[in-house]
């Protein structure tokens, strides 16, 4: 089974140096949606003022194919 990489990204990337064994692509879409929700809660203030954090899943050959991403921004009324 393929190895994948999840970093994660909020003004500086944290890469992920030891990645976890999937059966595959969706399994690791999947991962990475877990990681966010997992994150987020204690991550709040980094979606204040226009903030962004970003899960980025990449495969063995360290290409980034799947990228989730929370954004908050005030919306003109």
């Amino acid at each position: 089974m393929p190895r994948y990489f999840f970093s994660t990204a909020n003004g500086h990337k944290v890469i992920d140096s030891e990645g976890d064994v999937l059966p595959d692509e969706t399994a690791a879409r999947n991962m990475a949606i877990d990681i966010l929700a997992e994150i987020l809660p204690s991550q709040r203030h980094r979606l204040e003022d226009g903030g962004r954090y970003s899960v980025v899943v990449a495969g063995e050959d360290n290409q980034a194919f799947f990228e989730i991403t929370a954004t908050a921004k005030r919306l003109s009324v």
